[in-house]
């Protein structure tokens, strides 16, 4: 699995997104289990806490590989935050991580973003590689976006 076998997809509308893909998404995200599978795949449908605005889905032959949701700050739409990025274990160091971010940052410009932040747990040096490889830094500003929490987290950003 490489990224140039890779279709990205970015979706806004939830109620538009197949309950496999969702499904697909939630095995990634959270291992499988499937007492908690249907509640997993409403949790994201319904975006309980209102502030995802996209998903950003990595797709080989219809298989989901990776994952990412995107959020706009509720008090300056000019802020974006992104988090849960996940690749699936045998297309990790291929590509598909950069392209789901890069694809993801073509559609904020749109949405006129300025930058774009998420938080990385101390100590997780390919993280903390891979994102100064995208032009991502150690940001000064702590302000959490949403209420979402940077405990224990370095907060990190890059102009768009």
């Amino acid at each position: 699995m490489n990224s140039s076998d890779v279709e990205i997809l970015i979706c806004e509308d939830f109620e538009d997104i197949s309950d496999e893909l969702l499904k697909q998404t939630a095995v990634l995200r959270w291992g499988y289990n499937e007492s908690n599978l249907a509640l997993q795949v409403n949790r994201m449908r319904s975006n309980p806490f209102g502030y995802v605005s996209f998903y950003v889905f990595a797709l080989v032959n219809g298989e989901v590989c990776g994952f990412a949701y995107f959020c706009k700050d509720e008090t300056d739409a000019s802020r974006w935050y992104y988090g849960d990025l996940i690749v699936h274990k045998d297309g990790r160091r291929e590509g598909i991580a950069t392209k789901i971010i890069t694809q993801a940052i073509r559609a904020l410009k749109e949405k006129n973003a300025v930058k774009l932040f998420t938080y990385i747990d101390i100590g997780n040096e390919v993280s903390l590689s891979f994102h100064r490889k995208l032009e991502f830094s150690v940001c000064d500003d702590q302000k959490p976006i949403n209420g979402l929490l940077t405990d224990g987290r370095i907060v990190y950003a890059r102009a768009l």
